[in-house]
C-alpha cells in the first residue's frame, strides 16, 4: 500500500498554530508520497499545480505515468511555479493576516444570526457553516444562493450525508465581497428557516 499525504495546507495556518509534516517524523512509512503546492497557500486552486515528494522509485513511477498522461505542464502553470519558488519576503505572513482578518469577520457575521454557527479554523480559507433547519433542501438552498445572493457555495452533504444543515464557502477573496456574500447567504437562510 502507498500512503499519499495531502499537505497542501501546511503553509496556510493562522498565527499560533503549527504543522507537522509526516515526512519529517522519524518513523515515516517508506512507501509514502507527500503532495505540496501553491493551490491553497497562494490561492491558485484552478491551476491544479503541485509537487510530489517520495522515494526515487515512487517518483520515477509517477514521472512515467505523468509523461503518458500529458507532455508538459501548461505554460500559464509554469509561470505560477516560478512565482511560488520566488515569493517575496513576508508575502506569506501578509497573506495569513488577510485570511485571518476575513476569518474573524466571518465568525462575527455568523454569530450575529440566530441558530447559525461556524467552527473556528486553524488555517486555510474554507468555512463550514451550520444553519437552522430550512423549509427547502440543502441542494435547493445552494441553488437559491447562486441565483439570489450571487454566491457559489457547496452543500454540506458533499462532505457527508449527515450535513444537511451545512454549507462550505471559500473565503480566499476580497474582504468586503466575502463578508457581503456570507451576509446575503445567511439572509436567504433566515428567509427559508423552518
Amino acid at each position: 500500500m502507498i500512503l499519499i499525504v495531502d499537505e497542501l495546507y501546511s503553509r496556510s495556518l493562522f498565527p499560533g498554530y503549527r504543522f507537522t509534516h509526516i515526512c519529517g517524523l522519524g518513523n515515516r512509512p517508506e512507501r509514502m508520497i507527500t503532495c505540496l503546492g501553491p493551490s491553497k497557500t497562494e490561492m491558485a486552486a484552478g491551476f491544479r499545480l503541485g509537487v510530489a515528494v517520495g522515494t526515487e522509485e515512487l517518483i520515477n513511477r509517477m514521472a512515467i505515468l505523468q509523461s503518458i498522461v500529458s507532455l508538459r505542464c501548461a505554460s500559464y502553470n509554469q509561470s505560477v511555479f516560478r512565482a511560488w519558488f520566488n515569493e517575496p519576503e513576508g508575502w506569506l505572513e501578509e497573506r495569513h493576516k488577510q485570511l485571518e482578518r476575513i476569518h474573524e469577520a466571518l465568525l462575527r457575521t455568523v454569530a450575529s444570526y440566530e441558530g447559525v454557527s461556524m467552527r473556528p479554523a486553524e488555517g486555510g480559507s474554507y468555512a463550514f457553516i451550520k444553519i437552522p433547519e430550512l423549509k427547502i433542501s440543502i441542494g435547493d438552498f445552494v441553488r437559491s444562493c447562486k441565483e439570489s445572493a450571487d454566491a457559489v457555495i457547496e452543500p454540506g452533504t458533499k462532505f457527508g450525508p449527515k450535513y444537511t444543515r451545512h454549507f462550505r464557502i471559500n473565503f480566499a477573496q476580497d474582504y468586503e465581497k466575502c463578508i457581503g456574500a456570507v451576509d446575503r447567504i445567511l439572509k436567504i437562510a433566515k428567509l427559508y428557516r423552518r
